[in-house]
Parts: structure tokens; sequence; C-alpha cells
């Protein structure tokens, strides 16, 4: 589902018949809601930038990355930001909650009960990043899920997550476990109307990654 993958089969076996083929969008995802109103079911701000973390928190994922560059976030722009974090946690989530100064904290809505599907359709829809600051990565289903919901994506630069991401059009991406890195997108996204992000372009890569599409592939790979 991803190049990195294909390269490991390679090394294992080189003469095996491989074919990447993406990991496809979900068929039961809950319909796209307006962003206004999503915000107003689930009680967000109209009024300040939402950055989404959804997932399993896991160490790999990268979250502490993610709590480390928000730390650093420039104060004046403390009202103007949230950041949403949202999933089964897999870990003492004290570990994290540690890492998060008295200046940030506020900023950080943590919801890590279980989310029927309709609300995951409202924290998608409700936020305008959907942030996977992964340490280690080989494909990603949330990215498919964001583009779905028409977000775009701030990734950390690994192979398996960069493949879907077109800079500057569909997201940005910054330097593998570099949170300063990855503090100097989120306050320029904080400031800035980002006019390069391109909708279209996001709707076009949802649309090939359908589940009939990955089906249409699969069996051509398979009858060839």
């Amino acid at each position: 589902m991803s190049d990195s993958v294909k390269e490991k089969i390679y090394q294992i076996n080189p003469n095996i018949r491989c074919k990447k083929i993406f990991l496809p969008i979900l068929n039961d995802l809950r319909k796209k809601t307006d962003i206004v109103h999503a915000r107003k079911k689930i009680n967000f701000n109209l009024n300040k930038k939402y950055f989404l973390f959804f997932g399993l928190i896991r160490e790999y994922k990268g979250l502490d990355i993610f709590l480390s560059a928000l730390n650093k976030i420039d104060k004046q722009l403390i009202n103007k930001f949230k950041c949403v974090i949202v999933g089964e946690n897999y870990e003492d989530l004290n570990k994290y909650k540690k890492l998060i100064n008295k200046d940030i904290s506020k900023n950080i809505i943590w919801n890590t009960n279980y989310i029927n599907d309709d609300d995951v359709g409202l924290y998608f829809s409700a936020s305008d990043f959907v942030v996977l600051p992964y340490k280690s990565a080989s494909q990603s289903g949330i990215i498919p899920m964001a583009y779905y919901y028409n977000k775009p994506i701030i990734v950390s630069s690994i192979k398996g997550l960069t493949e879907l991401l077109i800079e500057d059009k569909t997201g940005y991406s910054f330097t593998n476990k570099d949170s300063n890195d990855l503090k100097n997108i989120l306050e320029k996204l904080i400031t800035d109307d980002y006019d390069s992000i391109d909708i279209n372009e996001i709707k076009r890569i949802s649309d090939s990654l359908s589940t009939k599409s990955y089906a249409d592939k699969l069996i051509k790979f398979v009858n060839e």
C-alpha cells in the first residue's frame, strides 16, 4: 500500500510479483458536513483554527512531537487556535499531558472515549487541518479520511505519508521528529489564509482513493 512497503518486499524477494495499491477510503464514512454546522454541533468556536490529531495513540504516532510544537507557538497566537486529540489511547495519557505547558493546556481538547461514526465525521468536518506527526509509518488510513472530508493534512516527512501529499496544494510536510519545523508550519497556518491549498486537488485525490478504484486495480493485477 506504499512505496516503502514495496521496497521491503523486493528486498526479501526481488523476483516476486508486486504492485502498490493505495489504502482506500472506507465506504461507511459518514456524510460530509458544513464546517459551520459541524462546529455548532460540537461547540467549537467559529473564529479559531482547529488542528485535529485522530487515531490510536501510540508512541510511533508522534503525539509528543505535536505537543512539543504546540508548546513553542508564539504566545500572541494562543487565543487563535485549538488542538483536538481524538482517539483510543494505548499508552498512559499522563505521559503526554505532562509535556504540555500551562499556557497551552487550555488550547487542547481531549476525547479518548469511544467515538461513534457520526461524531467522527463531525470532528473531521469541524477541523481546518488534520495533523499526522508520525515518527514512522508504512501508510496511513487517516490521510484518505482527511481527504474524504476535504481537509488538508500536515505530515512528517516519511515516504508512506508524503506519497499522498502534494506540497502546498493538499497540505504540508515537516522534517520528521522536528517539532520546531512543525511549530513554524502551525504558526504560519494560524496567521495566514493558506491560499495555496487547492480543495479541487484534494477532491481529485479523494476520488482516486475510492474502494471501487482499489477493487478495480486489485482485480486487474490478479488477472495480469
